[in-house]
């Protein structure tokens, strides 16, 4: 069906009619121009203008459009559109879309994640935004509680993500046990079992605690990072002290907004 372009029915947007050109330069629009168009394209003709969108652009337009325009697409594009989609996406853009999704269309979606996004795609959606587990951040350094300082050793050389200044020591169960300063692991033999250098007092962030509580205990404590735990005391990810400022600065500036 073409779009309509009669005198009763004409044109919403500019670029509409450029973009059904077979020599149109999507290089010189953006992704949000582009789902502007979508947007003020007649309902029943937004599929054919999605389809002329080239393929490595669609990931992109798809996250910017409005939800209800996301949600009404996804519903008339074929499920093998929705499939090419998947991949660029991670757990925060999921998230963000996931309202103008069927259930089994997200199904899918998370289905597509790999561990590590899918992991911090449960933190998201198990805990509430005032709540540290809902910002775990599951980039971190864990070994097991029995293991030698060889072992951490080698993790350590390869990358240490930001604000990482402990090595986080976990049982056979995945509760968090304890931690190993990165700085004393340099310094003992390879040999040495992490059970015998790990702190002795450490604390770790229940992750339904607050997180205002969370910025009272970094206010407290020199620290720059917290492990996070569950209810039962597994290991989930961690939260740095920029992230909990930022959090709350965040939290507290839209409440200010919303009074």
């Amino acid at each position: 069906m073409d779009l309509h372009t009669s005198a009763d029915k004409p044109l919403n947007h500019p670029l509409q009619h450029e973009m059904l050109s077979p020599t149109f330069r999507w290089s010189e629009v953006n992704d949000e121009q582009i789902a502007s168009s979508i947007e003020a394209t007649p309902i029943q003709d937004r599929a054919q203008l999605w389809g002329k969108i080239p393929d490595d652009r669609k990931s992109g337009v798809f996250l910017v459009m409005p939800s209800s325009v996301r949600q009404h697409l996804s519903e008339t594009i074929t499920q093998s559109e929705l499939n090419s989609l998947v991949e660029p996406f991670d757990a925060k853009e999921l998230t963000a879309i996931k309202r103008s999704l069927s259930d089994e269309q997200l199904d899918i979606f998370v289905d597509k994640l790999d561990e590590h996004q899918h992991k911090l795609y449960d933190c998201i959606e198990q805990y509430t935004t005032d709540q540290v587990g809902h910002y775990a951040d599951i980039k971190m350094l864990t070994a097991p509680i029995n293991a030698r300082a060889a072992y951490v050793k080698e993790l350590v050389a390869s990358e240490i993500p930001p604000l990482c200044t402990e090595v986080y020591l976990v049982g056979t169960d995945g509760k968090f046990a304890s931690s190993v300063s990165i700085l004393k692991l340099k310094e003992v033999p390879e040999n040495t079992r992490l059970v015998d250098i790990a702190n002795q007092h450490v604390s770790s962030l229940l992750a339904n605690s607050s997180l205002t509580d969370a910025f009272s205990y970094f206010a407290q404590h020199d620290v720059c990072a917290m492990p996070i735990v569950d209810s039962y005391g597994k290991l989930i990810g961690r939260i740095t002290s920029t992230q909990i400022i930022m959090r709350v600065r965040g939290f507290y500036d839209k409440l200010m907004i919303e009074i």
